[in-house]
């Protein structure tokens, strides 16, 4: 879901809080950072904030997703993301990194819309 990712791993935590390595790369440009992820099943959300204790290529990040029913049919998904880059890198890439934040909800929409549907559809 997230736009130019080269790579994702886990690298630690429990199941409810993993902790997630994300390598983006654009041309020759690549950026690393690793997000404590923490799951709230019961809410149906999944919150986010870069893991400090590690090794990143970004100053700070935190955001969530989460997931309800409105309607009958229907779900709304709400979505919010900050990231503090800087450097010579960043200064370089930021609109670019920008256009990737902006894309992530329309890449979400996309998928739970297309071959996603069913997967969600019978919940």
């Amino acid at each position: 879901m997230l736009p130019q990712v080269a790579e994702t791993r886990i690298v630690g935590g429990p199941r409810s809080a993993r902790t997630v390595l994300v390598r983006h790369r654009y041309g020759p440009i690549e950026a690393r950072y690793h997000l404590r992820m923490i799951y709230n099943e019961a809410g149906r959300a999944i919150s986010f904030e870069l893991d400090r204790s590690r090794d990143n290529d970004i100053d700070a990040g935190w955001g969530y997703l989460r997931i309800r029913a409105w309607g009958q049919d229907r779900t709304l998904i709400s979505f919010g993301v900050l990231v503090d880059a800087d450097g010579v890198v960043a200064s370089v890439v930021q609109s670019q990194v920008r256009e990737w934040i902006l894309r992530i909800p329309s890449t979400i929409k996309g998928y739970v819309e297309g071959r996603g549907r069913e997967r969600y559809a019978s919940r």
